[in-house]
């Protein structure tokens, strides 16, 4: 897809994201350097404050994966409704992302251990899994 042919402008956006992602200070996803045990990476459904996670991801989230989950169908970043195998991930293994980023199949996700706290990050997987996944199902 062209920037020519999409008529969202989301090409624009985008480009700033491209260009912040490339010169921010993340550095590369690492292995989990975190040291977050097994048990605090599994707590997502247990102790999490979805309303708290839903003022995160509008915060941080919501500028590549949209107020939707869909990050413009999947173009922008991870497509929460439409790709059911974003979500079929275990908690641990989507608290990693969140926590040292990835590169993937649509682009780069940055590490936000840097800037969240780790119940923050449980939070905000709790209200993505209460909000998409309950879409993902009707």
């Amino acid at each position: 897809m062209s920037c020519r042919s999409n008529a969202s402008g989301a090409c624009g956006l985008a480009g700033i994201l491209l260009a912040v992602l490339v010169a921010a200070p993340w550095g590369m996803p690492k292995a989990s350097a975190s040291g977050a045990s097994a048990d605090t990476k599994e707590m997502a459904a247990e102790s999490s404050d979805i309303q708290h996670g839903g003022a995160v991801y509008g915060t941080y989230c919501a500028v590549c994966h949209q107020m939707d989950g869909r990050g413009l169908g999947g173009t922008l970043a991870g497509d929460f409704v439409g790709d059911s195998s974003r979500l079929a991930k275990s908690d641990a293994e989507l608290l990693e992302v969140i926590r040292d980023g990835r590169i993937g199949t649509v682009g780069a996700m940055p590490p936000w251990s840097q800037s969240l706290s780790e119940q923050e990050m449980v939070d905000v997987l709790a209200f993505v899994r209460a909000t998409f996944q309950a879409e993902l199902a009707d």
